[in-house]
């Protein structure tokens, strides 16, 4: 089951890079049952293969984007997969708002983000 996971992991990060969502220094992670699978946040997603994605068990420390990864499905029990993506003009945004509402209003069902959530949500067993 664990592989069948990381293939995912392989699958979405690269279909999420052809459709130009991610770069390098992204990444996708997805909960297992003892920690996170994520991938190599230092491989471009579209080179990751199999053996990129590392394996974080609970409990194990690490630091960086798996650490962030880790906090967010601590925090949020009901996610079971997640991708930071560092988007040009979201980090733009970032900068020059002052506050973020919390919860971004929901994007539109034909849009690609959404498209991509929904099939990794599948892949996780939440669709």
């Amino acid at each position: 089951m664990q592989y069948k996971r990381i293939l995912e992991i392989v699958k979405y990060s690269s279909e999420l890079y052809r459709e130009g969502l991610v770069k390098k220094g992204d990444a996708v992670s997805m909960r297992t049952v003892d920690g996170i699978l994520i991938s190599d946040p230092e491989k471009a997603l579209e080179e990751i293969a199999a053996e990129d994605v590392l394996k974080i068990k609970d409990g194990q420390e690490t630091s960086g984007i798996a650490l962030l990864h880790r906090e967010i499905y601590n925090a949020r029990p009901e996610i079971n997969a997640i991708v930071t993506n560092h988007a040009q003009y979201s980090l733009a945004l970032s900068e020059m708002v002052k506050k973020i509402p919390r919860r971004p209003r929901r994007l539109r069902a034909d849009s690609r983000a959404e498209r991509q959530g929904f099939a990794l949500g599948q892949a996780c067993g939440r669709n």
